[in-house]
């Protein structure tokens, strides 16, 4: 229930607090299964990102592997975590600054824990990684720019994995993963004509499924998005901003 002094502002606050920044609070948590499970869905989440923008500053694999890993116990383990405030803009940035802070202060002789410190254990897939990384097709991106790129690639892999969860719930998994590819690939004559062969639908149909679909993944990339901004206003400005360093 609303009290008499509380303001719009206050409610929205509230609304963006219960999101993607308890998450972050979670960490700090006295609880430690709690703790540890906030921080396995941030490990989940984010180190990729982390990771490539750590490469693309001139790290090894071995090297941003470690830097990873103690950065995410760090945040933890020393309840850095804590000083993290919705209020100062999206979660994206602050996740970027401390990683950058965290380099530095090991370049200064500061490092604060080390991976097997007896802490906790991150298991996270970084033969994957280093594979992937070996794909990266040859650009100009900063490691700045590199890192949204993934931030925002990762956003619209999960988005797509719930809108696909979504699907087969409701009975309708085959279709969705037949349409996947023209869903994210943008306006294809001759990849509509196809699904609606194999399926036996109408052009028209198929076409009336990707408008839905699109709809609803946008939804979903906006829900994720709303997770990890301070206000309701950044939301579009992040999507628009994300969808734009996709392109770059």
């Amino acid at each position: 229930m609303k009290t008499s002094g509380s303001s719009p502002a206050d409610s929205n606050h509230r609304q963006f607090a219960t999101t993607q920044w308890s998450l972050v609070a979670a960490m700090g948590a006295d609880d430690v299964a709690r703790s540890r499970a906030a921080l396995e869905e941030l490990c989940t989440r984010y180190w990729y990102p982390l990771y490539a923008w750590l490469r693309r500053s001139g790290s090894a694999h071995a090297d941003a592997e470690d830097l990873v890993q103690s950065f995410l116990l760090d945040l933890i383990a020393h309840r850095r975590i804590e000083v993290a405030d919705p209020e100062r803009g999206r979660f994206r940035s602050f996740l970027l600054a401390s990683l950058k802070n965290f380099r530095a202060n090991q370049f200064r002789g500061k490092q604060a824990i080390k991976r097997g410190g007896g802490v906790l254990h991150l298991s996270l897939d970084f033969s994957t990684a280093a594979q992937n990384w070996e794909q990266e097709p040859s650009h100009d991106l900063t490691p700045d720019h590199l890192f949204d790129r993934k931030w925002a690639l990762q956003l619209i892999e999960r988005s797509l994995q719930q809108l696909e969860a979504a699907s087969v719930a409701r009975g309708r998994g085959e279709l969705f993963r037949l349409i996947k590819p023209v869903l994210i690939g943008g306006e294809s004559e001759l990849g509509y004509q196809a699904v609606a062969d194999q399926r036996k639908m109408s052009l028209g149909a198929v076409k009336v499924a990707v408008h839905r679909w699109r709809e609803q993944l946008r939804e979903i990339i906006r829900e994720e998005i709303r997770q990890t901004v301070a206000e309701e206003a950044e939301i579009e400005v992040e999507l628009e901003y994300l969808f734009r360093v996709l392109t770059e």
